[in-house]
């Protein structure tokens, strides 16, 4: 049997689209973009955000709940969260000064996907295929069985899968 992910697709164009681009695209961060803490921006997927908050803490939310920060609310001013092209995720203050990292660097071309499930991951490029992480919240909501037809995968949280093969 044949299956075709509907997301993955739909990633794959979204990632070949310009990386020029200073908005972060709806769910995940490219090497190069970032989060502002001043504005609150975030990533969202589902019921699922990823914001870099004005206190400079970085969240994960599911619906209205925190299920993990960075907890550096108030640790500075100006921050923001960074997917560095080595492949790490920093978040710094207007100045500079770092107040967290995923220490996922020496992994160039990485990128952070916010889940439907409540997770956020950052993956090598061509791992999200495979469901092998760099990094994690470990913050899954939500516990899903093997695929089936037109079911949703455990390794691709957000993800259809469909038969293609079908007459």
């Amino acid at each position: 049997m044949k299956y075709f992910c509907v997301c993955c697709a739909l990633m794959a164009t979204l990632w070949a689209s310009s990386a020029s681009a200073q908005a972060p695209l709806r769910g995940f961060l490219r090497p190069g973009q970032i989060l502002v803490g001043s504005s609150d921006q975030e990533l969202v997927a589902g019921e699922t955000r990823f914001v870099m908050q004005h206190d400079c803490n970085l969240v994960v939310y599911h619906g209205r709940q925190a299920v993990w920060a960075t907890n550096t609310n108030n640790k500075g001013s100006a921050c923001a969260a960074i997917m560095q092209g080595d492949g790490n995720l920093v978040l710094t203050t207007g100045n500079g000064r770092v107040l967290w990292s995923s220490h996922t660097d020496k992994h160039p071309g990485a990128w952070l996907l916010a889940q439907t499930d409540g997770n956020v991951v950052i993956y090598r490029p061509g791992d999200a295929v495979s469901g092998r992480s760099l990094w994690a919240t470990n913050t899954n909501v939500r516990h899903r069985t093997a695929a089936s037809p037109g079911s949703r995968s455990p390794r691709f949280p957000g993800c259809a899968f469909f038969r293609t093969d079908m007459t």
